[in-house]
């Protein structure tokens, strides 16, 4: 039985390593604290895309979830003036599977107090480059990306013309309750991303509202209603998502309001709503922007790598379905 070897060299272990010291000495140098948060938590998030892992005790009682993200607790740490913070944590995606995902990985996710979506964008590009070396850099609007890629403006499109496109486009079976958000993230992942990156530092912002997440909301310069969110794509791969981030209680507790309505919709479970979070959002959060970056998917660029698996010792793929 040769299944008990780790799927990396030691060499590759190494330049693992290195590469995580690399990182920690480019948040030391701009007087960032390193923060380190709960795996296991109450609560899990209502995002519609994403879904927890269960912990349960010998009695089959659930105590917890695994995290999908340590945003929540670190901004509670925001919300009780920490300043800007970074953290390098183990997160859990569960229904996360092939060459660029695993249900187990290392998120870099950090945070600037008084940052806005640009200031955010330029020091996320900075620490790709501090990793990887400099590259050329493109900043494109989604609105850009989808009028260059399939002709379209995607804050305008109607349901009707996204079904027609989607079909046209991808060989998929597009659900009914499917709605435009669903239908731009389908073709802006199966027809748009493949495309963005290529020995440069793709940015791509201003998603649409449906899309906002954590975002806050704003009127762009031609009067549609965006999300001050962002995404740096390189060699094709998504490899970060970043927000100005929303502070307004009122409406993030109206948001997760609407995820556990979309669940319903689509059969998923109703998630409880974490209070300590909307807390921490009443006790007020300072304006700052966030980003989170997937480090293993950046190491598979760094190492000129196709798998994920091949840059991490051992693999979630290894779990039973």
């Amino acid at each position: 039985m040769q299944d008990w070897k780790p799927n990396i060299s030691f060499e590759t272990a190494r330049q693992r390593a290195n590469f995580l010291a690399k990182a920690r000495d480019f948040f030391v140098k701009r007087d960032i604290l390193e923060v380190e948060t709960p795996i296991l938590a109450n609560h899990a998030v209502t995002d519609i895309h994403l879904h927890s892992f269960q912990v349960h005790d010998s009695q089959q009682r659930t105590i917890g979830f695994l995290q999908t993200s340590p945003e929540f607790f670190m901004k509670r740490l925001l919300a009780a003036g920490f300043g800007s913070m970074y953290q390098l944590s183990t997160v859990f995606r569960a229904e996360e599977k092939g060459s660029q995902h695993l249900r187990e990985f290392k998120l870099l996710e950090w945070y600037r107090l008084g940052f806005d979506l640009e200031a955010m964008m330029a020091e996320t590009v900075q620490f790709a480059a501090a990793i990887l070396g400099a590259r050329p850099i493109e900043l494109l609007s989604y609105q850009q990306v989808f009028e260059q890629s399939i002709g379209i403006n995607p804050h305008l499109a109607t349901r009707e013309q996204l079904q027609k496109i989607t079909q046209q486009h991808i060989d998929v079976n597009l659900d009914p309750s499917d709605d435009e958000s669903m239908l731009l993230d389908l073709l802006f992942s199966h027809c748009i991303q493949t495309t963005l990156g290529h020995k440069k530092f793709t940015v791509v912002y201003h998603f649409p509202k449906a899309q906002a997440a954590l975002a806050k909301l704003k009127i762009d310069t031609q009067g549609h209603t965006v999300a001050e969110r962002f995404e740096l794509f390189i060699d094709g791969v998504e490899i970060a998502n970043g927000y100005h981030e929303l502070t307004e209680f009122d409406e993030q507790r109206r948001r997760f309001e609407t995820d556990n309505q979309q669940r319903q919709q689509r059969g998923l479970p109703k998630i409880a709503i974490d209070h300590a979070f909307l807390a921490a959002l009443e006790h007020g959060l300072p304006d700052c922007s966030g980003v989170a970056l997937g480090w293993d998917r950046l190491l598979m660029i760094a190492l000129e790598e196709k798998v994920i698996d091949r840059v991490v010792c051992f693999s979630s793929s290894e779990l039973k379905n």
